[in-house]
């Protein structure tokens, strides 16, 4: 009997990620596009990749050439693709100026989906990743059939401690990432979320 729901299991598992991998996951909010990245976006990625926030808030992932990030692109970024939503590239609605990534990913190590985000410092205050995360829980509770969302951060990150408390997440534990040595805070909130 473990076998046979295994084996559904796996079916599900591939036809979703069928699905999800045929999908444009192109969408748009008042001020904002979203869209899958394309190894055109490698200049914009090593810019967010060795930015202030992403090297303070998320690791520094040695990305400092159009080579790298291309490589990057494909190890990191479009096998996600097939199986969550992101990460998808945010863009300025009128310039279609690239400004940050933003996710739900299925981590095995979380109890349900999380929702991540980067922007570029230039782009920080001004809504903008309030906006894409609101947006894009939208876009994914339907896909993804989101019962809950949690939020990982570093407690010292107050603009995303206050983000995921805006988006109505609350604080549920200390814990560590596997192979991660910082101590990192959940946050966690049912579908629909307290906005």
């Amino acid at each position: 009997m473990r076998f046979f729901y295994g084996w559904i299991f796996s079916i599900v598992y591939l036809l979703t990620g069928l699905y999800l991998a045929g999908l444009s996951m192109e969408f748009e909010s008042s001020r904002l596009r979203f869209g899958k990245l394309t190894y055109d976006d490698a200049p914009f990625l090593i810019a967010l990749l060795n930015s202030e926030g992403w090297l303070n808030n998320i690791g520094d992932r040695q990305v400092r050439t159009e080579e790298e990030a291309r490589r990057y692109l494909s190890e990191r970024i479009f096998p996600h693709y097939s199986t969550q939503i992101g990460p998808l590239i945010i863009r300025l609605h009128e310039t279609g100026t690239p400004i940050g990534t933003i996710g739900v990913h299925v981590r095995e190590a979380l109890p349900c989906p999380d929702i991540g985000y980067a922007l570029l410092p230039e782009y920080w205050k001004q809504g903008y990743a309030l906006e894409a995360c609101r947006a894009i829980i939208a876009f994914a509770t339907p896909l993804l059939e989101l019962k809950e969302l949690c939020g990982m951060v570093l407690p010292e990150n107050l603009p995303s401690v206050n983000l995921l408390k805006k988006l109505g997440l609350r604080f549920e534990k200390e814990f560590y990432y596997p192979n991660d040595p910082e101590l990192l805070h959940l946050y966690r909130g049912k579908i629909p979320l307290d906005q």
